[in-house]
């Protein structure tokens, strides 16, 4: 059974409204759990819950967060790199990895076979899907870390 304001909410939604949310919350940058935009988009939902008449009640829920502590790469020639680390990294060892750079071309499971990824940097172009299942074909094979 639904509440009347669950009722009303339901019979007012308009594709046209969700729309300019959608826009309005996509506006705010950065909004990985833990980072300044997830405040914001907490805010923003609150306040949309409110004008709509529903409660809105906030608790601490703990997650997994990123920070970047920083990255660089240092090519054998004295080239630096200084790539953009992804979300779903984890914190490398103290002092860096020092390893080889290997080529997976798309990093598809398939673009592995006869390539040995274990104990290397795997290099591949930017994928077409989420990025985690990338980084899982590459863990699979013992890549110490994947470049995109």
């Amino acid at each position: 059974m639904i509440s009347s304001e669950e009722r009303r909410f339901i019979e007012d939604f308009k594709a046209k409204n969700a729309l300019e949310n959608i826009a309005g919350l996509t506006a705010i940058p950065d909004r990985f759990a833990g980072r300044p935009g997830d405040l914001r988009s907490a805010d923003f939902m609150e306040d949309f819950f409110r004008q709509q008449g529903l409660e809105a009640e906030r608790f601490p829920v703990e997650v997994p967060s990123f920070t970047n502590n920083g990255v660089s790469l240092s090519l054998e020639d004295g080239t630096e790199i200084i790539p953009q680390p992804v979300y779903l990294c984890t914190p490398g060892p103290e002092g860096g990895v020092e390893a080889e750079l290997i080529y997976a071309g798309s990093g598809e499971e398939e673009d592995y076979e006869g390539l040995d990824a274990a104990g290397k940097l795997v290099v591949i172009d930017t994928p077409r899907l989420y990025l985690g299942r990338y980084i899982r074909y590459a863990a699979l094979r013992g890549a110490l870390g994947l470049i995109v």
